[in-house]
């Protein structure tokens, strides 16, 4: 008995602490903490006795520390700092169990963490892990009060467990099915499911055809400080490689970017000569920061920002909340280095039509600007935009098929034909993904 009892108590620190790292939104290197959960519990099943007390007392103080440090200036998050501290505790924690009614403080860490978990993410999943937890908690209760009566081995447990489990959770059911959610957020702080489809993604991929619906969801509100000439333009990130199929951006290297004085300054800028945005930025499924080209600097609550060869702004991590930040954009746009033009000039195998197409477009065409125009008219004049593409003929790729067999197509169609065509001479071209107008 004493050993099914342990057995449940790691299951159920287990399932707060692993509920939490799915949920994506906690600092990996903050959840390592959790990986104590394993030597502590393995000393625990094997009896072996707690750790000194000083030891406990001593990490406890440094957790509550590292926990100011977190929730004011490295996550600048309350909700996801305590989500830290819960990690970490169960860890300590695991490492100072002796009585049986010590366990307690372990049961309610792990609800804690399901409540917080509930706030961050919207899946099956927490159903399932839930239910886990709900049929451990009960058979550990259970247990612990025979125990406590020292009549753990004069009774069978199994009925017992079994009915209260069952009737806990048609209860919870009912009351999970017949109650709405909060629409604020326990915390208030805005946590939502993130938007996936709303026009944006960190890819492009033509390995799926079908009609490309219209979504008026709303990512972000925007207001300029002063009156700005369109059209505009939000600018997301790049994307370098093309395989044939997929667009991918392969720009691994971030570089830090200091604050001085509340701002990230990426480029020297004159204020009173660029345009400011202040943008209100929908939870979305990707750390990327909108704003128009070309970006001088962001003003935000964070403490860190990570920006990319290409230009591209990210956050450590994503946010499963909505996102206020300034963004200071000049006019003078950057002149991309020899280095940087080569990150550029990649194609796929098997483009030989696209570019015998390419050369007949641009017959007497000098400079790379004239090209460029000469490509961009005649993908405008000669094809057809639609959101409804079907699969391509066997062995014809996607590009191929447009150009020269449906001759329709939407967005990316045009834009890696285009790319593709430019590339052929020689001229660096990328996708850039963002958001236009507004």
């Amino acid at each position: 008995m004493p050993t099914l009892y342990r057995i449940l108590t790691a299951v159920l620190a287990c399932t707060g602490t692993i509920s939490l790292i799915i949920t994506g939104e906690v600092n990996p290197v903050l959840s390592l903490t959790g990986l104590g959960l394993i030597p502590g519990y393995y000393r625990y099943l094997r009896g072996f006795p707690p750790a000194p007390k000083w030891v406990i007392g001593g990490l406890s103080l440094f957790t509550v520390g590292v926990f100011f440090f977190d929730s004011l200036i490295l996550s600048d998050d309350y909700l996801v700092g305590v989500a830290h501290l819960t990690i970490t505790f169960q860890a300590i924690k695991s490492f100072d169990l002796k009585e049986p009614w010590d366990h307690l403080q372990i049961y309610f860490m792990s609800l804690l963490q399901l409540i917080i978990v509930s706030e961050l993410i919207f899946s099956l999943v927490f159903g399932v892990i839930f239910i886990l937890f709900l049929i451990a908690f009960v058979a550990a209760m259970v247990i612990a009060h025979f125990m406590k009566e020292g009549v753990s081995h004069e009774i069978a447990i199994a009925g017992p467990v079994i009915s209260i489990s069952v009737i806990t959770f048609m209860i919870t059911v009912f009351i999970f099915v017949s109650s709405p959610r909060i629409a604020g957020g326990l915390w208030g702080r805005g946590y939502m499911k993130s938007i996936k489809t709303a026009g944006f993604s960190e890819s492009v991929d033509f390995g799926s055809f079908g009609t490309v619906k219209h979504d008026s969801t709303i990512v972000m509100r925007i207001k300029l400080d002063k009156d700005a000439r369109g059209p505009f333009y939000w600018r997301g990130m790049t994307l370098n490689y093309f395989d044939g199929i997929s667009w991918k951006d392969t720009l691994v290297e971030r570089k830090w970017i200091h604050k001085d004085e509340g701002k990230f300054i990426i480029r020297l800028f004159e204020e009173e000569k660029t345009v400011v945005q202040r943008i209100y930025l929908e939870a979305m499924d990707t750390n990327i920061l909108f704003g128009l080209r070309e970006v001088a600097a962001v003003e935000s609550k964070g403490r860190i920002l990570f920006r990319d060869d290409a230009g591209a702004l990210f956050l450590p991590a994503k946010k499963g909340k909505r996102l206020h930040y300034l963004v200071y954009s000049d006019n003078q746009l950057s002149v991309l280095k020899s280095l940087e033009a080569n990150n550029y000039l990649q194609l796929p195998r098997k483009i030989g039509k696209v570019e015998i197409l390419a050369q007949k477009i641009t017959q007497g065409k000098k400079s790379g600007m004239e090209k460029a125009r000469a490509i961009e008219r005649y993908l405008i004049e000669n094809y057809t935009y639609s959101l409804k593409t079907s699969p391509p003929p066997e062995g014809v790729g996607a590009i191929e098929d447009f150009l020269f067999y449906s001759r329709k197509g939407y967005c990316e169609h045009y834009a890696t034909s285009m790319l593709l065509m430019l590339i052929a001479f020689g001229i660096s071209a990328r996708i850039v993904t963002g958001f236009l107008f507004g």
